[in-house]
């Protein structure tokens, strides 16, 4: 939703007249100077520019100011429209500060650029496939070859298996993130994605969480054939779609300072009830035909879901590399 469109293009304004003057019309370069000066992450300068946001802090927007009219050679109508946009609660005592001149040129800010949704899904989407594949080869041929493996894992097996998941979710991101801003942006990928990590270490949490108290709650013997029911089924996908995401969502949210919406919210936590309703569907689905209806036939099925639906999760959910355009 573009709710500060007038201030995101007085912003879009400043960057691009500072890249002319300053920057030889490096705009990834000026974005990355603007927002060490504002205090705030590129991608939040970049949410302004795009104007889904706006700072709270009042001394950002005279910042701003400053350097649409020291640096940038930007003019007072300019900077009244910033601070007016910004909602600066005294604006004249920023103007008075700054002495912005009257006439001096401004640039036509063009319209703000938001990247493509398949330019971010499509990638991340295939390089979190690819680990988690070669993650589920590891465990597959090397820590747990026996075929089926066990209902019930033991903890360490149960650690295992949900720090490859995180590992291959985690991978993915990483190597897409790193493709996409490219070699002279490595390190600063590298910086900004330590995040990554909680994504596995939520999965050990979860590991932890069901096996130690959770497993033994929804237990049933109810069947020769089968171990599990629908419920712990449906709890399965809800416990590890919480550890998985939540903690590393969060986090990475508050840390770039990027707005933290209600909507934002609710989908954080609709989305651990969606992967335990897709669980719920896959062990409904194996129950529909006999040939299926054992447990090993579920349990693969369940994980595949898990890990599909993780996948797809994170794509659209984590946030993007702080730099660029």
């Amino acid at each position: 939703m573009v709710r500060w469109k007038q201030f995101g293009e007085q912003v879009n304004c400043l960057i691009y007249s500072l890249a002319g003057q300053k920057y030889q019309g490096d705009i990834e370069l000026t974005n990355r100077k603007v927002a060490e000066q504002i205090h705030y992450s590129e991608a939040s300068l970049r949410a302004m520019r795009q104007g889904r946001f706006r700072p709270q802090d009042d001394s950002a927007l005279a910042t701003l100011v400053e350097i649409g009219c020291r640096q940038a050679g930007l003019n007072r109508a300019w900077a009244e429209t910033l601070l007016h946009h910004g909602r600066h609660p005294n604006p004249k005592n920023v103007l008075s500060q700054i002495n912005c001149t009257e006439n001096s040129p401004t640039v036509s800010a063009p319209k703000p650029e938001v990247q493509p949704a398949l330019n971010r899904i499509i990638p991340r989407t295939g390089w979190m496939a690819i680990c988690t594949l070669l993650c589920m080869f590891v465990w597959v041929y090397f820590i747990s070859p026996d075929y089926p493996a066990p209902h019930e894992l033991s903890i360490v097996y149960e650690m295992t298996w949900a720090a490859l998941i995180g590992c291959g979710l985690a991978g993915g991101l990483l190597l897409a993130d790193a493709r996409s801003t490219g070699r002279q942006n490595l390190r600063l990928t590298l910086q900004q994605h330590w995040t990554l990590l909680l994504i596995p270490i939520g999965g050990l949490l979860g590991a932890v969480l069901w096996n130690t108290l959770l497993a033994a709650i929804f237990a049933s013997n109810h069947s020769p054939q089968l171990q599990s029911t629908a419920l712990e089924t449906f709890a399965f996908g809800v416990v590890y779609g919480v550890c998985f995401s939540q903690p590393y969502l969060l986090i990475s949210y508050l840390l770039r300072k990027q707005i933290i919406t209600q909507r934002l919210i609710t989908i954080w936590l609709f989305f651990p009830l969606l992967i335990g309703l897709l669980n719920l569907g896959g062990y409904a689905l194996a129950n529909l035909q006999p040939a299926f209806a054992n447990q090993k036939d579920i349990d693969l099925l369940i994980g595949l879901l898990l890990r599909a639906s993780l996948i797809l999760g994170m794509t659209i959910l984590s946030p993007m590399p702080a730099y660029g355009e």
